[in-house]
């Protein structure tokens, strides 16, 4: 039997509020006064930075690095940023570290940022009273998303301290109101803001590689006559290497930024005419190539034009720009890893002197890093098969998956999942139901002439890290079918064994010549390559391994995982079960490396049920914390 690989997340959550209410809008909402906690849990950062000295602000919105400040006009004076007006050097209080941000009047603001899950913010309520008389005051935080109410919760900050305020929603947001609801004239002070907001995960960075004329391996620029390491030069089959080069006397000058390159090193040589082309190679091995763009602008005598992977891009440079520049921009017709990139130099006869030469200067280099995940899809046939088979003669041989050339890799870590229907001819829809479908890894290609004795059919199997699973017998002769290292496809995570080539995928059945695809939902088998477990591909702050354990989308940050607890004594909540997945409910007495207690468990699942975790006993005082571990083999 093969060995099981145990694929496992936990999501945490308070029983106790910690606020004095807590209320929800649509959306399951939770409060924070603990912000090292909020930090841990939400991965959120600070938002606004180091607080600018700005002074008096009135009632118009500031910007503080990702989040919007909007004063609501109530009377007074509006917002401060930074130190009292009188004198900036002093502190508005030193209770908070830095610049604040004060509100004269009552503490009333609105907050808008960037969607996110998780937002908190420093507050201090001094001891006493600066203007007016003192009063405890409180706060209500709501949360809006586009506009519309989704989350609220109350809070009151103690008296003499730095305190902290943090509300998570599985629901996204993308605005907070803060009012004072009771309180007044008496000061409190905010300090920094926190979300969880990540910056897009599609969007362009810089990529390296890619070199201007006439510089070394270091970055340093070369002397007249070095050699380029960094263009190879081709002329029909013959290659050379050019070299930096003082200009010809038409030429613009060398700069710091770039210096012209020839094949002699020197711009005033005269050069045969014909085609010259310039040779450099960038590797986009980790992005994704439809995202590439290169930018720059170039000089060339006599003309030019930009080839890409062998392959004109339409881009070209007529005669005369050697002495003003020329633009490119090439944003398509890249690949994933090794690229070729040739400016292809144009030498026209002449009779005097005729030099040749290029200047070469990217201005942008940039793509999206290439995606964690990566889907491949294939059609099965439902009477083809691996398994041995007996008075079947309408059976087919299943055709193996091959798994180089999906880029598909012994130790990959890979999503499986059935797709579609099948059924038996002559069918009906009703008939296509039951639908099962099994797989294994092999070293080769090849399956055995349906042999009446084991080894069965696969000869290369090999095993993996999925749940083995046992076949039936054959419909006429009661013949073994198993193979002890096939496994079952509903929705299965496996890792690719180390000596495997190909994968072998079959319907389970105990007859295959009368099976029949589904003519509008054929059956398919879905390949997920994960090439990161860890990996954020949404920015949400759940791994992509995450987000397929829990059912949500790893591409879509608006995809989260629900729940609906519920405490009346007892601890209890409901969720979305998938197949296949086990569902632990776990408790803590605390947060900071507890013991970790199972209290209810279900599954694995057969198929997608609601599922009810409760904790039989009454959760133990002072405070308790409960986490659902979700598993799948």
């Amino acid at each position: 039997m093969p060995t099981t690989m145990n694929h496992r997340i936990s999501r945490t959550l308070s029983v106790i509020a910690l606020f004095a209410s807590l209320k929800t809008a649509g959306a399951f909402t939770l409060g924070f006064s603990d912000k090292q906690l909020f930090l841990d849990l939400t991965k959120s950062s600070d938002a606004t930075g180091e607080l600018p000295n700005l002074g008096y602000r009135g009632y118009q919105a500031t910007t503080l690095g990702g989040i919007t400040l909007l004063p609501v006009q109530v009377g007074g004076h509006g917002l401060h940023v930074g130190g009292l007006v009188v004198s900036p050097q002093y502190d508005w209080t030193s209770l908070l570290a830095g610049h604040d941000i004060c509100l004269d009047g009552s503490e009333d603001i609105d907050v808008s940022f960037a969607p996110c899950h998780a937002f908190g913010f420093d507050i201090a309520e001094p001891n006493g009273y600066n203007y007016g008389e003192f009063v405890e005051s409180k706060f209500t935080i709501t949360l809006f998303s586009n506009g519309e109410q989704i989350g609220q919760v109350t809070y009151e900050p103690p008296n003499g301290v730095s305190a902290f305020v943090g509300v998570w929603s599985d629901t996204r947001f993308d605005r907070v109101s803060i009012r004072e609801t009771i309180g007044g004239g008496e000061d409190e002070y905010f300090g920094h803001f926190y979300t969880d907001h990540k910056t897009n995960p599609n969007a362009r960075v810089p990529i390296a590689g890619l070199w201007n004329t006439g510089f070394n391996v270091n970055g340093a620029r070369l002397a007249n006559g070095a050699v380029d390491p960094h263009f190879k030069a081709y002329m029909g089959s013959d290659m050379s290497q050019w070299q930096a080069s003082n200009p010809s006397w038409a030429w613009l000058a060398n700069s710091d930024l770039s210096a012209w390159i020839t094949p002699t090193g020197n711009g005033n040589d005269t050069h045969p005419a014909g085609i010259y082309d310039l040779e450099q190679t960038v590797d986009l091995s980790g992005f994704d190539p439809a995202t590439v763009v290169v930018e720059g602008r170039w000089l060339a005598d006599n003309a030019a034009e930009l080839v890409l992977n062998g392959v004109t891009t339409g881009i070209s440079l007529g005669e005369g720009h050697f002495s003003n520049w020329g633009q490119f921009k090439v944003e398509s017709g890249f690949r994933y890893g090794q690229n070729s990139l040739r400016f292809r130099v144009s030498n026209y006869s002449s009779s005097g002197i005729n030099p040749v030469g290029l200047r070469v200067e990217f201005t942008s280099v940039s793509g999206a890093p290439a995606s964690n995940l990566s889907q491949r899809k294939f059609l099965i046939d439902p009477s083809a098969t691996y398994l041995r088979v007996s008075g079947d003669p309408d059976a087919k041989d299943a055709k193996p998956i091959d798994l180089a050339a999906n880029n598909l890799r012994p130790g990959d870590l890979v999503l499986l999942e059935r797709r579609g229907l099948y059924g038996f001819a002559p069918a009906i829809p009703q008939d296509y139901t039951g639908v099962q479908m099994i797989g294994v890894f092999s070293r080769n290609s090849t399956l055995d002439e349906n042999p009446g004795t084991p080894p069965l059919r696969v000869p290369g199997r090999t095993a993996s890290s999925a749940q083995s699973f046992a076949t039936p017998e054959t419909y006429f002769g009661d013949h073994t079918t198993d193979i002890e290292s096939d496994f079952y496809i509903s929705q299965v995570l496996v890792r690719i064994p180390a000596d495997a080539t190909h994968l072998f995928v079959s319907s389970n059945d105990v007859f295959f010549g009368d099976n029949i695809t589904h003519p509008t939902d054929p059956l398919r088998l879905s390949v997920t390559k994960i090439s990161d477990p860890n990996h954020d591909s949404d920015g949400d702050g759940c791994s992509d391994l995450c987000e397929i354990l829990t059912g949500t989308s790893p591409g879509d940050s608006s995809s989260v995982f629900r729940q609906t607890p519920s405490f009346n004594g007892v601890f209890s909540t409901q969720l979305a079960g998938l197949a296949g997945r086990r569902y632990v409910l776990e408790r803590s007495a605390n947060l900071a490396g507890g013991v970790w207690t199972e209290v209810a468990a279900t599954g694995p699942l057969a198929a997608d049920l609601p599922v009810t975790l409760a904790d039989p006993d009454p959760v133990p005082p002072p405070a308790a914390f409960y986490r659902i571990a979700i598993s799948m083999p």
